[in-house]
């Protein structure tokens, strides 16, 4: 909802008001729109602050969806690293944005809906933990354990984890720059 950060994470240049009244055109015809913000270093610090923007500014009726996702590392966008965020502060402030959500009467689709794009549910914060939206199903060549050079990697220890097989691990990216130290199995966060 800001005009930098809004030109920063599209790679856009002026496109927001745009962008912003598009949404108003869909809302005036009582469509409900799903507002997905794709949440990177450059704009996950403003969490709340956007869910506050989004109901003062779209308020509706109908209000819009929000979803979350996390940014991916795709090989052919290797810029995408510089962005990632660690994801058990992400999850923290995931949490904080969805409980302003709720008490500003916006409904957040569960943050595992994003499948491919989504935290690993042993780094969701506990506030979210019961909604974990429907599970990913990996093709098994993506998920690999740390060291199998995959494009999603779990650590050796997520074997025994109970959402083993619906669980992507986190992007290679991710493991290269962060690490895996972060993926606790079978276990809640905070």
């Amino acid at each position: 909802m800001d005009e930098a950060t809004y030109d920063s994470c599209t790679g856009t240049h002026g496109m927001l008001s745009r962008a912003l009244a598009g949404i108003e055109a869909l809302q005036s015809r009582g469509d409900r729109p799903v507002l997905s913000c794709v949440v990177c270093s450059l704009n996950a610090e403003g969490l709340t602050s956007w869910v506050e923007a989004v109901a003062g500014r779209l308020p509706g009726p109908p209000a819009p969806v929000l979803h979350f996702s996390i940014t991916l590392c795709p090989e052919h966008r290797p810029e995408a690293r510089g962005v990632l965020v660690r994801y058990t502060a992400l999850g923290v402030a995931l949490a904080e944005a969805t409980d302003r959500a709720t008490e500003l009467g916006l409904e957040v689709e569960p943050l595992q809906s994003s499948t491919h794009a989504a935290i690993p549910a042993c780094m969701v914060d506990r506030r979210l933990q019961g909604r974990a939206g429907p599970a990913a199903h990996p093709e098994p060549h993506e998920v690999g354990l740390e060291g199998e050079g995959r494009p999603w990697v779990k650590a050796s220890r997520c074997r025994s984890c109970s959402a083993t097989g619906a669980c992507l691990g986190v992007p290679a990216a991710y493991a290269d720059r962060f690490g895996l130290d972060e993926l606790t199995p079978d276990r809640t966060r905070r």
